[in-house]
């Protein structure tokens, strides 16, 4: 096999590596989140700022949501409300991460 472990990680680590070996400046990597890719990010492409894919993690948020409704129905009336504050949050943080949290936990 060509690649011996995580095909996303390496397939990631080859076309960053190839795009930075022609000299072309790469600022912001946005995948969806996978730890391995974001750990290779971290430790072969310093210069570079991993970061996570917005709609999948809206969509994890509503998948867990919907799972806890399962057991606690009366959560089921708030999962839409919750996942719009969430993208609220991510539209209206300018790229913090702590006015963010602030703002979807409602700080």
């Amino acid at each position: 096999a060509m690649y011996d472990g995580d095909l996303e990680t390496e397939s990631c680590k080859e076309v960053l590596s190839n795009i930075t070996q022609k000299g072309l400046k790469i600022r912001n990597f946005v995948t969806d989140e996978n730890s391995k890719v974001s750990k290779m990010v971290r430790e072969n492409f310093r210069s570079i700022t991993h970061c996570l894919d917005v709609w999948h993690k809206a969509r994890l948020i509503k998948k867990k949501l919907l799972k806890m409704a399962k057991k606690h129905s009366e959560i089921l009336k708030f999962v839409p409300k919750i996942v719009n504050h969430f993208w609220y949050a991510c539209q209206s943080c300018n790229k913090d991460p702590r006015v963010l949290l602030e703002t979807f936990h409602g700080c």
